[in-house]
């Protein structure tokens, strides 16, 4: 009887000692859940950063595309009116 109540005991003391480990990483799992939101967090506003930089980078895209076209524009128009200047007594 005495070899019972000491078997008892030792799985008592075991599952006492599971319970203490499973409490310990539940603790840690918690923690991990916990800084893994705040990282989330964090790469959501960088993802938002992003985007803005993205939705300026477009709009400073069109303005050059717009500003080339431009320069295009007054360059071909100048380089016609210094032809016309240079032959315009001259019949092609």
């Amino acid at each position: 009887m005495h070899d019972d109540q000491d078997e008892l005991r030792r799985r008592i003391e075991r599952i006492e000692q599971t319970a203490t480990d499973l409490a310990m990483m539940l603790r840690e799992n918690t923690l991990m859940i916990a800084r893994l939101n705040d990282t989330l967090a964090e790469f959501k506003a960088e993802i938002i950063k992003v985007h803005a930089i993205e939705k300026d980078l477009s709009n400073l895209a069109f303005g050059f595309s717009a500003l080339k076209w431009l320069a295009t524009a007054i360059g071909g128009s100048a380089v016609v009116l210094i032809m016309a200047y240079l032959f315009k007594g001259q019949a092609i």
